[in-house]
């Protein structure tokens, strides 16, 4: 199953590891860390960009990856719970 995140991109959401809120995110100095070290690893230089909302980690091929989202975590959250229950109730 595929979560459309916003921006014409789509994840697996069995990549999933959390999604963040990024106000919460932004007033945490860990969260920043993590987000910083996790772009310098992969060689990755992001900026929080103006319209985001949440803040997507997934792990793909032993790698961590971030995806900046313009829908908020709440809406990410239902739209993934939903195909969840859709397809375990299949």
């Amino acid at each position: 199953m595929l979560l459309h995140i916003g921006n014409d991109v789509m994840i697996p959401i069995s990549d999933i590891v959390f999604i963040l809120d990024i106000n919460t995110c932004k007033k945490s100095k860990t969260n920043l860390s993590f987000i910083d070290r996790a772009f310098s690893a992969e060689n990755q230089k992001k900026e929080i960009q103006e319209n985001s909302k949440s803040l997507i980690v997934i792990i793909k091929d032993e790698k961590t990856l971030l995806y900046y989202s313009p829908i908020s975590s709440v809406t990410l959250k239902k739209r993934a719970d939903h195909f969840l229950n859709d397809y375990t109730l299949a």
